[in-house]
């Protein structure tokens, strides 16, 4: 898969404000979730048995950005990403929207490999990685851009899937370096229909549907220091109707 990692911007002038958290001479100046992304990926079907070809689908998603300063005098390098799963989540479609079995995967930075049981996605390590050669100048910042989300998705039915990951930089020098906790939901597009048929969530069959739904979204937002927008739409929807 290709590695959602990039270089966004760097200059001589330092950012103000943001968490202040440090490793030496690496600190975290900013942290947000709010532009959107496309990344590559790709869907097969698997309603019918044997191979077949994957059909290209580029997906958006929401990344953490992140803003690092460095301020001694040797360049640092961030040789690593590392992920802690602390909770995840593949909802039940609610708005029995429903279509062709289906499953897509996306580039995703930071990958969550999951295994389907009990009729849903589970991750099957809470422990994740990836590479990175990131550098930051002396005396300079350097912003990037991590994406994460499971390594595959069902692209069937309304059935998002949520996470909370809790991010640390690994440097050439020194401990890793503690971003925070992110929230996110790895289909943007299900959000998208949600909101735009969120009249299916007032059917009364899906209010104890709702209300499960709404616990687990729940459950990630309150453990994020930052999160998706998508979260929070979703979040507003469940509550609505639950």
């Amino acid at each position: 898969m290709v590695s959602a990692l990039s270089l966004v911007v760097a200059s001589w002038v330092y950012f103000g404000g943001g968490p202040g958290t440090t490793n030496g001479g690496l600190e975290v100046a900013a942290v947000s979730m709010d532009s959107v992304v496309e990344i590559p990926a790709t869907t097969r079907s698997t309603a019918t048995r044997g191979e077949n070809a994957p059909i290209s689908t580029p997906q958006k998603t929401v990344p953490v950005d992140i803003t690092l300063k460095n301020t001694c005098s040797m360049p640092i390098i961030v040789k690593e990403i590392r992920g802690e799963v602390l909770h995840f989540a593949e909802l039940p479609d609610c708005g029995r929207f429903g279509g062709g079995p289906a499953v897509l995967s996306a580039s995703f930075g930071l990958v969550i490999p999951t295994t389907f049981r009990d009729d849903a996605r589970k991750p099957t390590t809470t422990q994740i990685a990836m590479p990175a050669d990131f550098v930051v100048e002396p005396g300079s910042v350097g912003r990037m851009e991590v994406t994460f989300g499971p390594e595959t998705q069902n692209s069937s039915f309304v059935k998002p899937n949520i996470m909370a990951v809790k991010i640390s930089l690994v440097p050439d020098v020194g401990e890793p370096l503690l971003i925070g906790t992110a929230g996110g939901v790895s289909q943007v597009q299900d959000v998208v229909h949600m909101a735009e048929h969120e009249s299916y969530f007032a059917r009364p069959q899906p209010a104890d549907c709702n209300r499960a739904n709404l616990r687990e979204v729940l459950k990630v937002t309150r453990s994020s220091d930052v999160r998706s927008p998508y979260l929070t739409q979703m979040e507003k929807i469940y509550a609505k109707y639950a």
